[in-house]
């Protein structure tokens, strides 16, 4: 059994925008910080998202983490397509990009794959 089993040439999440489809940034191009503080403000959006009565404070958390995150993950859409969307479309790519990375992390985590207790000891081997 491999210690990790990477795939370079992965799946990427695409945006379709009047009929064209872009391509949206590979969470494993980030560094590592920011893969971090993707996943951290991704739980913080669905943590607003499932409150009963958010606060004033959590709506311009909410905006502040979609705009920040937009031009990192949309940066194969050209200026002048990006000027064309409203702030609701960058709530919904960026929301779209956050439930997909969510999605794939569980799947990920649910295989069992490149999960250290997985690797050490073969089946059948003794201590």
């Amino acid at each position: 059994m491999a210690l990790l089993d990477l795939k370079t040439e992965g799946h990427q999440e695409t945006v379709t925008i009047d009929g064209a489809d872009y391509l949206l940034a590979p969470f494993e191009g980030f560094s590592i910080t920011d893969q971090q503080k993707l996943r951290k403000d991704g739980l913080r959006l669905i943590a607003i998202s499932k409150k009963k009565d958010p606060t004033d404070a959590d709506f311009q958390d909410m905006e502040t983490i979609t705009m920040g995150h937009f031009d990192s993950i949309a940066t194969s859409i050209p200026d002048e397509v990006k000027m064309k969307l409203l702030p609701g479309h960058r709530m919904e790519l960026v929301n779209a990009y956050f439930l997909a990375l969510a999605a794939a992390l569980q799947k990920k985590a649910a295989s069992g794959k490149n999960h250290p207790s997985n690797h050490g000891q073969r089946k059948g081997s003794r201590s």
